[in-house]
């Protein structure tokens, strides 16, 4: 499951919701799955200090609401080989609050450390200064997964990219767009995952919209994608049947299985998502 903190301009006195998405292993087999919460609305974030706090109070909420959720789905047998994804900034690795947050929710709710997963975006990761990176390397350590979200439309150094604590990449739906379309459809796309695959990293596609991306993106190794080909955001009480359904087409020798530890980059669980859930 992945979390989405990512924010947008908006009001802070709207109502928060809590909405999750599915990311799917390219075969369209119920094999692995994880679920990514989002926001509804997002919070527009100022430079102010209270807006920086209003931020931190958001990341609490969306990591507080989706771990306590995501573990509830596992005691009712329905979060097996299932990892929530949640979507953080560079400001919020950099301030240095999340390991004590993650690690407090983590403790109230149950839910083990390895079935957690950070997203960031490629800007906020490359421009990581050493003690957010070792903050990260730390949280690996505990089993907690890390993925560089909407790869492709920032600045990245492939050599910096080779170093960071990273085990999972999105491809950014631009990308994803030009499936079928244009002189060199998909060639991007191929390229990326080639790279990644190269570094030992897990490659999710964002942004599917159709069967001729989901075929493409098969036929050329991407390990998982997520769009609306599976379905948009949806509340807990969506989610829930949506697992449901998902777990009656599972085998039962897989139901019986645990969600590995993932201590690094050598060991891909299942998926990644942003508040999503990965099949």
């Amino acid at each position: 499951m992945c979390a989405n903190n990512r924010s947008t301009r908006g009001k802070s006195t709207d109502p928060i919701v809590v909405k999750y998405v599915p990311v799917r292993r390219r075969s369209n087999k119920f094999t692995a799955s994880a679920v990514s919460p989002q926001l509804a609305p997002r919070w527009g974030l100022g430079t102010s200090e209270t807006a920086w706090l209003t931020g931190i109070v958001q990341l609490g909420f969306v990591c507080g609401t989706a771990m306590k959720q995501f573990r509830m789905w596992q005691q009712s047998r329905l979060g097996g080989g299932l990892r929530l994804a949640i979507n953080i900034s560079g400001v919020e690795v950099r301030d240095g609050v999340l390991p004590t947050m993650l690690r407090a929710h983590a403790r109230d709710t149950g839910l083990p450390m390895s079935a957690i997963e950070l997203e960031l975006t490629e800007s906020g990761l490359m421009f990581s200064d050493a003690v957010a990176t070792q903050l990260l390397s730390d949280l690996r350590e505990e089993g907690v997964r890390v993925s560089v979200d909407d790869f492709g439309t920032g600045y990245s150094s492939l050599g910096r990219l080779q170093r960071l604590p990273v085990d999972v990449l999105k491809i950014d739906k631009a990308f994803v767009e030009d499936i079928g379309t244009g002189a060199k459809p998909g060639a991007l796309v191929r390229a990326i995952v080639m790279m990644a695959h190269s570094l030992d990293l897990t490659v999710v596609a964002e942004g599917v919209e159709n069967e001729v991306q989901r075929a493409f993106l098969e036929r050329y190794g991407c390990d998982l994608y997520q769009g609306h080909l599976l379905t948009p955001p949806l509340p807990a009480s969506e989610m829930g049947q949506y697992l449901k359904a998902r777990h009656a087409r599972v085998p039962r020798r897989r139901r019986r299985g645990s969600l590995p530890r993932a201590t690094g980059a050598h060991r891909h669980a299942a998926a990644s998502a942003r508040p999503s859930i990965q099949d």
